[in-house]
């Protein structure tokens, strides 16, 4: 099951609206902008503001601790399948 890991540490289950994939639309709409996709080494996909850094987005712990980099705003976390 995917989830949303906000800023502030707290982690939300979230579900794609059709029960099978996120649209680009709800993934949008998750990360508050124009969205960029990282694998992690487990097989997840992380969804994330591609544009974070320049909004001055808050600073994501779990989120930089699953890829090793620095990430800010809010993600959403799924299974490769859930996302295009």
């Amino acid at each position: 099951m995917a989830q949303i890991l906000r800023t502030d540490g707290t982690k939300l289950a979230a579900e794609p609206k059709n029960g099978v994939q996120f649209t680009l639309g709800e993934a949008q709409a998750i990360v508050g902008g124009y969205v960029e996709a990282l694998r992690t080494v487990d097989g997840f996909v992380l969804i994330l503001n591609e544009e974070g850094l320049l909004l001055g987005l808050a600073h994501n712990q779990t989120a930089s601790q699953l890829v090793g980099g620095y990430i800010v705003g809010d993600v959403l976390l799924c299974r490769d399948s859930e996302f295009p």
